[in-house]
């Protein structure tokens, strides 16, 4: 298909490209997704994200390649033009001075073009990022210096994989959380809202369009802590960011809000554009019944293993505010004996059971929200409570992580909040023969 003047898709009149086209498409945005499937449901519908823009099928098509490339370029490169700090240098030391970015975080106008590329199709926001990822990986390697600052005599790394390539590892998957999980989340969340009439339509992407905002701005807040780690983690001497590594997110967070909103707003007009198009309609919804009746046998980990990998991966992202290695071994121990039960043996208790299924009539979407608040007013309450402490006894803190001990509570706290209101109940073998499928709502299906 290619556009008119008017930007209404019309058929391509070489029937041989647009079948090459359409052949491309379905590869893309279908056969890949069925084979991520088998792995994961989460890689599956990142990369299908993005199918609704085929009204224009080479956009489709051409986004996420060009996101890859210029993914793998910046990584490499960290070029200047992307950072509005002016580099200083000192050439006779071998640590970075000032200004020089080494972090995406200090490259603001990647991260907003991360999240617009990555509001308007998840799967070239995570292209972008795993290039970003292949590049600077490939120059932290080949050339340490003079880019990166862990040769710095009083900060030696004697460890490169554990002091240098799992920060790098970590701030990757924190890029992630930037430019592909908030438009995913937000199409979860507002497909609570069922029905393809027009009215509807606007109503569940403005929906998406202010959890999308929400999460940004979330992100915002949490980002400054988990990518100090990339500086040295917190139990390191002299493991401190640099300023210009926490300020463009501290202080202009909210041009990624408004980028986020804008990029948003323009996914929804295309979206009601493309549900109106018989063509790229039936394409989309093909898709969505394809990989919803797909084989649903994935490799499945043991849940009490799940529950052991996502608190050992928790408590390194949180590696740049914890202060000792016991202090990690105890948060990690904390949150492992939180997920378990979560997923293993509380969903066995039969009073557990009744409490899920309580639960279950009430929206997720509005037991996330309470989960939010609880979770910051508990925050603010035990972080309060430090800083009283701390001003009774005139004891400023003396290592990075003090100043973060009862943040750390908080994050045990809030998860064994969600543990109460999102609870998780065994899944059980159904003798009811299985039903027709439901139509399926324009979310769905793109």
């Amino acid at each position: 298909m290619s556009p008119t003047a008017g930007g209404s898709p019309q058929p391509t009149p070489a029937g041989k490209t647009a079948s090459g086209l359409d052949s491309l498409l379905d590869f893309w945005y279908l056969q890949i997704p069925l084979a991520l499937r088998r792995f994961s449901l989460m890689f599956a519908e990142t990369w299908r994200d993005g199918s609704y823009l085929a009204i224009w099928s080479w956009v489709a098509l051409l986004l996420p390649i060009v996101a890859l490339v210029f993914g793998i370029y910046e990584g490499f490169t960290h070029t200047p033009i992307l950072t509005l700090s002016t580099p200083t240098f000192n050439p006779t030391a071998p640590q970075r001075i000032s200004g020089l970015p080494v972090a995406f975080s200090e490259l603001l106008p990647l991260m907003a073009i991360a999240v617009a590329v990555g509001t308007l199709s998840a799967n070239a926001g995570l292209l972008l990022v795993l290039g970003y990822a292949a590049g600077d990986l490939y120059y932290t390697i080949n050339n340490p210096q003079p880019f990166y600052p862990w040769e710095n005599p009083l900060n030696p790394s004697p460890n490169i994989f554990a002091n240098v390539i799992v920060p790098h590892l970590i701030s990757y998957l924190l890029f992630a959380q930037l430019a592909v999980l908030p438009i995913i989340t937000a199409k979860l969340l507002a497909a609570i809202v069922k029905g393809t009439d027009t009215a509807t339509i606007v109503l569940r992407n403005g929906i998406a369009v202010a959890i999308q905002g929400a999460i940004i701005y979330a992100w915002t807040l949490g980002a400054p802590l988990i990518i100090r780690s990339f500086w040295g983690w917190g139990w390191l001497p002299n493991a401190t960011p640099p300023t210009i590594g926490l300020v463009y997110i501290q202080t202009m967070g909210d041009v990624l809000v408004k980028v986020a909103l804008a990029a948003a707003i323009l996914r929804s007009i295309v979206m009601v554009v493309g549900a109106h198009n018989p063509k790229v309609a039936g394409r989309a919804l093909r898709y969505a019944r394809a990989l919803k009746g797909s084989s649903s046998l994935m490799l499945r980990l043991p849940s009490p293993l799940t529950a052991i990998l996502i608190a050992g991966l928790t408590t390194l992202l949180l590696g740049g505010i914890i202060a000792t290695t016991t202090e990690a071994l105890l948060l990690f121990g904390a949150l492992a004996v939180i997920l378990i039960a979560q997923s293993t043996l509380l969903p066995r208790l039969k009073p557990w059971s009744s409490w899920s299924k309580v639960m279950a009539q009430i929206p997720l979407f509005l037991r996330l929200i309470a989960v939010a608040l609880l979770s910051y007013y508990l925050t603010q309450w035990i972080l309060n409570t430090q800083a009283a402490q701390q001003h009774a006894i005139q004891f400023p803190a003396q290592t990075p992580g003090d100043s973060f001990e009862f943040l750390l509570i908080s994050v045990c706290v809030s998860l064994f909040v969600a543990t109460i209101l999102i609870p998780r109940i065994k899944a059980q073998r159904s003798a009811v023969p299985p039903q027709p499928p439901a139509p399926m709502s324009t979310s769905s299906r793109f």
